[in-house]
């Protein structure tokens, strides 16, 4: 960091503990407005569902979201080892087939 970056970290922080505001009050402030973030949103699904049962939504979410995680996952997966094979098919027939 330059000498003036420095010095401005410095000047911001002293201008915040002036105001009250130190590492722990700021991560209270922030996990308050997460909180209210979740609770809002969570309260939002349950009335576009119309469902009561907070367990179940969020078992069909976690269940729906987790499958095509786990799709994509396995189709990326599957294409880069894919691309780095080699295929080699080698076909013999014996005897012959009867016809009917």
């Amino acid at each position: 960091m330059r000498v003036e970056e420095i010095a401005l970290r410095s000047e911001i922080r002293q201008m915040l503990n002036e105001a009250g505001f130190n590492r722990d009050t700021i991560k209270q402030l922030v996990k308050e407005a997460i909180d209210d973030v979740v609770r809002n949103q969570v309260n939002q699904v349950l009335m576009e569902r119309k469902e009561g049962n907070l367990e179940e939504v969020v078992s069909n979410y976690l269940d729906s979201s987790l499958r095509s995680q786990i799709r994509g996952c396995a189709e990326r997966v599957i294409k880069e080892k894919l691309q780095r094979m080699n295929f080699n098919v080698n076909v013999e027939i014996t005897g012959q087939e009867s016809e009917k």
